[in-house]
């Protein structure tokens, strides 16, 4: 296992879900937590042969239902990934 941080870099609350891409039958690890502007999580995801992660996560705008978005990201232990709905 291997720690990363989970950071909100939109403007507005997010619910988040994570999954974790290289568990077994691929388990949601956070499902729908609420996470404010800059707030960040530890979240322990499984490593590889290589000590990388997989995860796929989700996230929506709590004010504005229609700003969604999704990533699959391969971090490595103490990687900060950044979730937004916002495009580029």
């Amino acid at each position: 296992m291997i720690t990363i941080t989970v950071e909100n870099a939109d403007h507005g609350d997010l619910f988040v879900s994570i999954t974790d891409l290289n568990q077994a039958g691929s388990p949601v690890i956070v499902d729908k937590k609420r996470i404010k502007p800059g707030e960040s999580m530890p979240v322990d995801i499984q490593d590889d042969e290589h000590d990388l992660g997989k995860i796929l996560w989700k996230a929506q705008r709590t004010d504005n239902p229609s700003k969604t978005a999704q990533r699959t990201v391969t971090p490595s232990a103490g990687d900060t990934v950044e979730m937004t709905t916002q495009l580029g």
